[in-house]
């Protein structure tokens, strides 16, 4: 089964009766860029995926022509296992992903 990224682009497409022809199926950008790389497909991958990519002119960037989203959540545990190290880490992460937005490193990125 496809995963849920890959899901969302099938029914995004199917949606808007737009065609498109999968010829390979790979789930980590160090197998995908290259491909792009070197002219042999396209791809669709978050700008964090790319950015460096795409900033050095070794592939381009398209945006959607309409809204395209997924929700990506940080997650821990409600048990008696949650100390003060998880806490520490979860706001590590919450402040990170705040600053990387801010900063626009992730373009068209927003908190909910």
């Amino acid at each position: 089964m496809p995963n849920r990224l890959r899901s969302r682009i099938d029914h995004a497409f199917l949606e808007r009766r737009l065609p498109y022809e999968l010829i390979a199926e790979a789930s980590t950008s160090a197998i995908l860029i290259p491909a792009v790389k070197n002219g042999l497909a396209a791809t669709i991958l978050p700008y964090s995926a790319a950015h460096e990519e795409i900033h050095d002119g070794t592939i381009a960037m398209r945006r959607f022509d309409f809204e395209f989203f997924r929700e990506i959540f940080i997650c821990h545990t409600n048990n008696s296992m949650r100390n003060d190290a998880v806490d520490c880490v979860m706001d590590e992460c919450e402040k990170t992903a705040a600053s990387l937005i801010a900063k626009n490193a992730w373009k068209y990125t927003r908190l909910l």
